[in-house]
């Protein structure tokens, strides 16, 4: 009996700061019970004083020893289950929700979600998503935590009935739209069918700027910068829309441009004047591809079309 009044009495003298810093960056309430006899009152006190927060029930984050912990990592602590930070927050630590997000949102394989367990912690909002084993992935560790791939960010969005585009401007060419279509196939049907919408927009919008600025030294880096995203994204909506590769729709939109041009010339046109209007600043090349897509040489074409005048 004896020993026990001694060590209640040890217990009782620790010092705050000796006992948080014997406790790990997030603790439940059983590590406080090693340490003194009323765990519900002494955390209270110290979450007065601010040495703790409250995460919640049972949950509190060391924050006299921890002070400098970035929020989605304490937020990937709080579920005892596996989880990652997705959605918004994910997004916009990869670039491409340029708005600063409020919510934290932490994809979880617990079922202990919903508003209800919202957590406010440094002004922003925590809120748990449960997700499905089978589409639990898509993640990687940075700075201690789980985050989401953009992509995988994007989709789980998607997948939990939210509309990323509402969130502001998105910077989708940083997007693989290859990972992205093959990570689609997983989800169910509606999400496949968002993601392969988006793809015949970047090949449209790349085909009506071409075919706007036939006349202009067109390249690669151009369709990059008015699509808004990277070539491996660019080649790869092609590859999915089409049968051919960018370059291969602007030679032919000028090829039949110049074709046209052949058909009705005005006195002044000439061949080299065509192919210059056309695009085309090399005239053997020009005469090389005409002759191969048309059967017959561009002077040809000219006087047959003069001829027919």
């Amino acid at each position: 009996m004896k020993r026990s009044l001694n060590s209640t009495a040890v217990r009782r003298k620790t010092p705050a700061r000796d006992i948080l810093s014997n406790l790990p960056e997030v603790f439940g309430v059983r590590e406080i019970e090693k340490y003194v006899n009323h765990p519900t009152q002494w955390l209270a006190r110290a979450a007065f004083s601010g040495q703790v927060v409250r995460l919640q029930r049972g949950i509190y984050w060391n924050r006299s020893r921890y002070s400098d912990l970035p929020l989605p990592y304490l937020a990937c602590q709080i579920k005892s289950a596996p989880s990652y930070v997705s959605c918004e927050w994910a997004l916009h630590a990869g670039g491409v929700l340029l708005q600063r997000p409020f919510t934290c949102t932490v994809v979880t394989l617990s079922t202990a979600v919903g508003r209800k367990r919202e957590i406010r912690l440094m002004g922003e909002t925590i809120e748990f998503s449960h997700m499905t084993e089978r589409l639990f992935w898509g993640y990687e560790q940075v700075e201690g935590y789980f985050l989401a791939s953009v992509e995988k960010a994007y989709l789980d969005t998607l997948y939990f009935g939210r509309d990323p585009e509402r969130w502001g401007e998105l910077e989708t060419g940083i997007f693989d739209f290859e990972a992205l279509q093959t990570m689609a196939e997983k989800f169910p049907p509606r999400i496949s069918k968002r993601i392969a919408s988006m793809v015949p927009s970047i090949v449209r919008r790349a085909e009506e700027y071409m075919r706007a600025h036939l006349d202009e030294p067109l390249s690669i880096v151009d369709l990059l910068r008015i699509c808004s995203c990277n070539r491996g994204t660019l080649f790869s909506a092609f590859r999915s829309a089409r049968s051919y590769t960018p370059m291969e729709f602007l030679t032919e939109q000028r090829l039949q441009k110049a074709w046209e041009k052949m058909k009705r010339p005005t006195p002044e046109d000439s061949v080299a004047s065509i192919a210059l209007e056309c695009g085309f600043t090399s005239f053997g090349r020009f005469a090389q591809i005409y002759r191969k897509r048309f059967g017959e040489r561009p002077s040809e074409a000219l006087r047959r079309g003069r001829e027919k005048d």
